[in-house]
This record gives structure tokens, C-alpha cells and sequence, in this order.
């Protein structure tokens, strides 16, 4: 069953859904621009000073792979998208058959998690794709079991496991200045029940964090060539305890990860995960699973930008604590045929036709040889199109910026080739100029938006302005879930097209 499982969630490295752009802009984005020479998107965390954004896990992760590509002379995008995908993948698997044992030792109710985990929409989509989150749940999953590992030998002396929880902790930190929350609870466990008597073994913990973070820090010094150290947590710490900054990237009620979140990760486990946490107060500091849900969760929350992804690490822990304490639940028919119906739905939406357009998009222009030398691309209500699959050493990226609460488009009009507009959901005026703009330098641009404003761009033409539109693409499996109009019954419609757009009359 669970080897029948693991192939079907490896099938979903092939899936083109797009969840959210940092998927691309935090790791493969960077990483491209850095061995590629590819030009395009490089977001604030990277372009801003001090860098708020570590090299080291996107270095071990995803380098590897680029230096084989380059040394194979293999420059298809989709290859490296698939490969790296499949690397994610195949070692949450490992890891989680490694560490569910140890975290959930009986073995019929650790097969009853697995098979939560394995049939959740969670794995399925987000641990297939590049997220800093998904590489989150991996080491997070280390890290409690190494806990756990101390726990039921804490007659020994573990060195040996104090020095790589160590390192593994720090490493996480690099990665996500979130994970302290995940670990806190389980580690004033650990300190009581074991290191508060061993103060050599907490030295050599303590030890091992304080090398790594050196070695990591001197690594991103010079990888950034900075003058001044660059401590990259640090900086994404303070540049999140700012709610202006905050701001910039939406805010959210505090109770957003608890009401809406949690709900949207679990589906129907969340009935019991409630009645779990709540009978298990007493355990947050006795139980190593039960205190990573309850600090993740509290602290997570405090801050006011709340995303699904944020959570994601927290979900095969779930998973544990529900089976642990109720596994007769999780075997009645109606919540097996509950939960398979929720992930399934799940797993076609964001799996599957979430913004997949973005990429059937590129992987067309790609095999057309139009991603290194093309004329005006403008993306219109999508998602941020991931520059690096353009293959292009020579692409101009242009975005939309707030200027007194006003969207505006700061670009060359006269660069009209490789030249990618990121106009994402600006109102239908910005992209008129746009066009209009673009049109006094170049016979054609290319405008590229979902079915679901199909209407709203050919309602452009005016008695002195005529645009002629010829549709060059279309994809009927991109889901645009954010520019519903109940007043236009097409904008429910899925699918996205390519245009190519000039002037058929233009009074003179």
C-alpha cells in the first residue's frame, strides 16, 4: 500500500500547478541566475542590503543538480524543475520512513500515519515543490526524532546526537527563521529531561550550533560580498518583527492560521486534532510531538503574515499526535472515504490547475525557441512568471511598483526585445498604456492573461484605438481563482491565452 502511495505522489513532480511564486524566487530563481548567467526576477530577500535570505540550504540542495546540468550541457528548464522535484520528494519519503518509527513506535498505529500522510493533497503538492516550507518539514522531522532518539537513551551520553541536532538546527534556522517556533516546546522537554544532567553533551550541542552558524555566516559573507558579516536569520527576524514591512506582503488576522489555515491543511483531521490538543495541554512539556504542534501554532501566530504554507511543516506531526491518540477514528470507512474525497479535491486544485498556465505557458515559448529571443512578453493577472525558465542571459524585467497608492509601470518602452512585463493584477488602465506604450515602438506584443479576463482585454478597443488580437495559445487547465466577477459568468471560466496584440486602426 504505502510503496503504491509513494508513486503516486512521485507522478507529481510532472504536475505544472504554480502554489505560490516563492516556490521559484526563493531557490531555483537564485540559484539559476548564479550558475547559468540567466537574467530576470531576483526578489528583496536577495536584492536588498543586509540580505535577509541564507545561500547555504538553496547551495546544498539545489547546486548539485545545476552543476550536472551545465557539465551535461542540459538547459531545459523542465528537466531541472522535474529532477529537483523528484530529489524533494523522494527524500521526504525517506525521511518520513525513518523518522515516523521513532516519533510514533507503535508499529500498527505508525502505519496508520504513514497512510495519512501518503494520501494527504499536503504531500502531494507542496513537498513536490520547491518551497523553503517543504524543506522545513524534512528537517523538522530530523530534528524531533533525533529528540526523541536522546529521550529514550537518556542513561547515555549522546554526543554523537547532540552534535548533528545541532548541526541539523542550525542549518533549519538558515533555512527558515520560522523553525525555532517548531522546536521550542520540544526542546525545554529535552533540556529537562536530559541536558539539564548533562552538561557535557548540552556542551557539545551548543558547541556544534555556535560552529556551524559561524561557518554558515562567513560562507554567506562572502558569497553576498558584503564588507560587514551577513547574518541572514537575524535580518529576516527584525525585518519580520516590523508590521510596515509586513504590510508590503498583505496582513492577516491573528486567528488566521488557526480558523482558516490549519482547517484548509487538515480537512476533516481536524475535528479530532482539536479534541487531541485540547486533552493534551498537560503534555506540551512532556510530549515531543504534542509540544511542536502547540509552539508552532502559538507562536507562528503571533505574527500577522499568516499563509497556508507556514504550517505545512506541522502536518505530518498532526498526523502523529491524531493516530497516537485516536487510531480507531482514522479507521472508520465514512472518515477514510471523507478524507480521500477532501485530498482528492484539494489535490486537483492546488496539485494540479492552480495557475498550471504559468508553465504550460513557458514550456510552449520554449519549445517555439521563443524564451530567448522574443519581442514584449506582458503577463496580465497571473502569478509572477519564473524568469529563470526563460533560459535567457539577456531578459529585461519589468514590474509594477506603488508610487502614493498608485500602481505605475517604470520601464524602457524602447526595450522591445527579451523584454518580460510583470503587470500581475494591476487594473485594466495600467495595462492599456501599456500596450499602447509598447505599440509606438513595436509592431506586436504579446499578452499573456487567464480566460477569466478574456472579456475585460477585448473591451480595450475604442473608436480611436482598435487593438487586433490574434490568439496564438490556449490552455483550458489554468485555474485563476482570484478575479472572480459575478457580473461576468466567463471569468469563471479556467484556461489562459496568449495574444498577439497590435494596432488594426490608430487615429493619426
Amino acid at each position: 500500500m504505502s510503496w503504491w502511495l509513494c508513486s503516486i505522489a512521485l507522478i507529481h513532480v510532472f504536475s505544472h500547478s504554480y502554489i505560490h511564486p516563492d516556490e521559484h524566487f526563493q531557490s531555483l530563481e537564485i540559484i539559476s541566475h548564479l550558475l547559468q548567467s540567466t537574467t530576470g526576477f531576483t526578489p528583496w530577500e536577495f536584492n536588498s542590503y543586509p540580505p535577509s535570505r541564507s545561500m547555504i540550504p538553496l547551495y546544498m540542495l539545489y547546486v548539485p543538480l545545476f552543476k550536472i546540468s551545465n557539465l551535461l550541457s542540459i538547459s531545459n528548464p523542465f528537466f531541472i524543475l522535474y529532477s529537483i522535484r523528484f530529489i524533494l520528494i523522494l527524500s521526504y519519503l525517506i525521511i518520513l520512513n525513518y523518522c515516523l518509527p521513532v516519533l510514533l513506535p507503535d508499529k500498527a498505529k505508525s502505519r496508520i500515519a504513514k497512510w495519512l500522510v501518503l494520501t494527504s493533497y499536503v504531500t502531494w503538492s507542496f513537498q513536490c515543490h520547491t518551497f523553503s516550507n517543504s524543506v522545513e518539514t524534512c528537517l523538522l522531522l530530523l530534528v524531533l526524532s533525533i529528540y526523541s532518539r536522546i529521550l529514550q537513551n537518556n542513561s547515555g551520553k549522546n554526543y554523537t546526537n547532540s552534535i548533528i541536532v545541532g548541526f541539523f538546527i542550525t542549518i533549519s534556522i538558515f533555512n527558515r527563521i520560522t523553525f525555532p517556533a517548531f522546536i521550542l516546546f520540544p526542546s525545554l522537554t529535552l533540556l529537562r529531561k536530559f541536558y539539564i544532567n548533562n552538561w557535557l553533551p548540552l556542551l557539545s550541542l551548543l558547541s556544534s550550533i555556535t560552529v556551524t552558524s559561524i561557518i554558515l555566516i562567513c560562507i554567506d559573507t562572502q558569497v553576498f560580498q558584503s564588507n560587514e558579516l551577513v547574518i541572514a536569520p537575524w535580518n529576516n527576524l527584525i525585518y519580520n518583527l516590523n508590521v510596515d514591512n509586513l504590510a508590503l506582503h498583505g496582513l492577516h488576522p491573528r486567528y488566521t492560521h488557526m480558523l482558516i489555515n490549519l482547517p484548509q491543511l487538515l480537512g476533516p483531521l481536524i475535528i479530532p486534532f482539536v479534541f487531541v490538543i485540547l486533552s493534551s495541554l498537560t503534555l506540551i512539556l512532556t510530549d515531543i510531538n504534542v509540544g511542536s504542534l502547540t509552539s508552532g501554532l502559538l507562536f507562528l501566530s503571533i505574527l500577522k503574515h499568516q499563509e497556508l504554507r507556514f504550517l505545512v511543516p506541522l502536518f505530518p506531526i498532526a498526523c502523529i499526535a491524531v493516530t497516537e491518540s485516536r487510531p480507531k477514528l482514522l479507521q472508520v470507512k465514512w472518515f477514510k472515504y471523507l478524507w480521500i474525497a477532501f485530498n482528492l479535491v484539494l489535490l486537483v486544485i492546488l496539485g494540479w490547475f492552480h495557475q498550471s498556465g504559468v508553465l504550460n505557458v513557458i514550456n510552449y515559448l520554449y519549445k517555439n525557441n521563443e524564451t530567448t529571443n522574443f519581442g514584449v512578453n506582458i503577463w496580465w493577472k497571473t502569478y509572477t512568471p519564473p524568469t529563470w525558465m526563460y533560459s535567457s542571459t539577456e531578459l529585461i524585467y519589468s514590474t509594477v511598483t506603488m508610487e502614493n497608492g498608485i500602481e505605475i509601470l517604470e520601464t524602457d518602452y524602447q526595450r522591445t526585445t527579451n523584454h518580460v512585463i510583470d503587470l500581475k493584477g494591476s487594473d485594466v488602465s495600467l495595462l492599456n498604456s501599456t500596450i499602447s506604450s509598447f505599440l509606438q515602438n513595436i509592431g506586436t506584443v504579446q499578452i499573456i492573461c487567464p480566460n477569466s479576463m478574456k472579456n475585460t482585454l477585448l473591451s480595450l478597443n475604442s473608436e480611436s484605438q482598435i487593438y487586433q488580437y490574434d490568439q496564438i495559445y490556449n490552455d483550458f487547465t489554468h485555474l485563476d481563482l482570484d478575479h472572480f466577477n459575478s457580473q461576468d459568468l466567463n471569468s469563471y471560466l479556467p484556461g489562459i491565452h496568449i495574444y498577439n496584440v497590435s494596432y488594426s486602426h490608430r487615429d493619426q
